[in-house]
């Protein structure tokens, strides 16, 4: 199924229904089975001889994405016969939505009264079957758990001398420290011997594939220290950025 996990990753949704229903019966579906009373005799009025019982299946979604039933044929095949089957127990006025482990069940029967005979077995239609690639839960079930769930994006965090130099109207009111907190948990700290930080921002490697949001995205939060100890701090994240040069604004 990579090439089908490939495709919904990228988007293309065709691709990835044409991958996984290659092998639908057996890998998305449950197969169907024999009904037991298939082999009971059937008697209609003027006839002598048992008859084709047909099949009782049940189709169970076995995938991590939801398929829709559009439409749905099957044929029941008894050795190298063929024999027009019917659908019954299963209203497809409007599409059918299977969702990861549910099932449908319904009875596959001949179009017109068939002798009973060796053991059948049928095979499906799935033209109209279609996958809705769920691309969380493909991720989920892609990803290898033993590798890194995020990378690093460098961040330069900068601020001019000027920042730190003493206000001529009030020496108090000098600053004597910046430190920025980003929200991934890392922080770099700034003062007037230090003008500059490197910081490593880890980001989800699910974002960056899944296009869930803008690359390298980060948000911050500002803390300045006066000389007089007196402390203040942004109460809320400020806007994202994505530069790879910060200079955070002191207000």
């Amino acid at each position: 199924m990579s090439a089908a996990v490939g495709d919904a990753i990228k988007g293309d949704v065709k691709g990835a229904v044409g991958d996984i229903a290659t092998g639908l019966v057996g890998k998305l579906f449950g197969h169907g089975k024999k009904d037991k009373d298939a082999g009971k005799k059937d008697k209609p009025a003027g006839s002598s001889g048992s008859v084709e019982r047909g099949v009782q299946a049940t189709l169970q979604n076995i995938i991590e994405s939801q398929v829709q039933v559009q439409a749905l044929g099957a044929t029941l095949v008894r050795g190298l016969e063929e024999l027009p089957a019917a659908i019954n127990g299963l209203d497809l006025a409007q599409p059918v939505q299977i969702s990861p482990g549910e099932q449908i069940t319904f009875t596959v029967t001949p179009s017109k009264p068939v002798k009973a005979g060796e053991p059948v077995h049928v095979e499906y239609d799935l033209g109209g079957v279609h996958v809705i690639p769920d691309k969380d839960a493909i991720w989920k079930v892609t990803l290898d758990p033993k590798t890194s769930e995020s990378y690093l994006t460098t961040i330069t965090v900068k601020a001019p001398a000027s920042t730190f130099a003493v206000p001529g109207d009030d020496p108090s009111r000098q600053i004597a420290s910046m430190v920025v907190d980003f929200d991934s948990g890392v922080s770099a700290e700034l003062n007037a011997n230090k003008l500059e930080a490197k910081v490593d921002l880890p980001h989800p490697v699910v974002n960056f594939v899944l296009r869930k949001a803008d690359p390298g995205e980060y948000r911050y939060k500002l803390t300045t220290v006066l000389v007089n100890g007196q402390q203040t701090r942004d109460s809320d994240w400020r806007p994202p950025e994505t530069t790879t040069v910060l200079f955070p604004a002191v207000r």
